[in-house]
This record gives structure tokens, sequence and C-alpha cells, in this order.
């Protein structure tokens, strides 16, 4: 009988060296730093403190936050008590077009549709635009 040795176990083929020279560059969901900004810190008196914090993948919510933004719904945005006020609606970005220095975009949760503009300006920063333009 012939004799099997280890060896060929050990050394590892093209496809699985790479496999794990991929994994090891990708961070694990458990290393992943959370990023600690609370909804609620991004709220002052006067409404947002920053466009800056205000944009971005926020992380999920899992039940960590105890207490965070009121949402309004898209469906009751056109009351008379949401007009010049401030809100957060949570949506579905549907459509996004960028021109120059305006951001067309319609945000959408059920049945219900929101057409938005988003322009360039003292609050607001370029970056804001192309990243809901995405």
């Amino acid at each position: 009988m012939p004799e099997v040795t280890h060896q060929d176990n050990d050394k590892k083929t093209k496809k699985e060296l790479r496999k794990l020279q991929r994994d090891t560059g990708k961070p694990k969901v458990q290393e992943a730093e959370v990023d600690q900004k609370t909804v609620v810190k991004l709220l002052g008196e006067n409404g947002i403190l920053d466009a800056t914090d205000a944009y971005g993948v926020l992380p999920l919510c899992q039940s960590q936050f105890t207490e965070g933004p009121k949402y309004t719904e898209l469906r009751e945005l056109s009351k008379e008590s949401n007009i010049n006020q401030n809100v957060w609606v949570r949506g579905r970005l549907h459509r996004s077009r960028m021109k120059g220095k305006l951001c067309f975009f319609i945000l959408r949760l059920q049945d219900y549709r929101v057409q938005n503009v988003l322009s360039v300006g003292e609050r607001t920063p370029k970056e804001m635009l192309a990243f809901v333009s995405r």
C-alpha cells in the first residue's frame, strides 16, 4: 500500500489562498466597530445641529437606543401641523438624480411617495447631495 503523507493536505491551492487573503481583509461582524453617535445627539433645540452629522448610513437600531427622533409618516406630511416644521421621515429612496447643486429624489413608504429637492447651502455640503444621489 502506498504511504499517505499529510504534506498534500497542508498545501493550499491558489483558489484557497486567495479566499483566505480575502477573508482576512474583511472585518467580521463581531469585530466591526459600531458608530457610537446616537440619533438623539443630532437633535438640538432648533432642530438638526449640523448637516454633516445628519446623513450617512445609520447603525441598526436593535433596541440599543431608548430615545430617538419621532418619525412622521409620509401620509401625514400634508397636515397643517407639519407645515414649516422640521420633521423626520423614514422611507425607501425610490429615485434620485443630481444636477449641479441640486438633487431631486423621491422617498417612498408603502403607497405614499414624496418628491424632494435638496440644494447645496450653508448647512448642506455637496457631499450630502452625492450621498443622496447614489
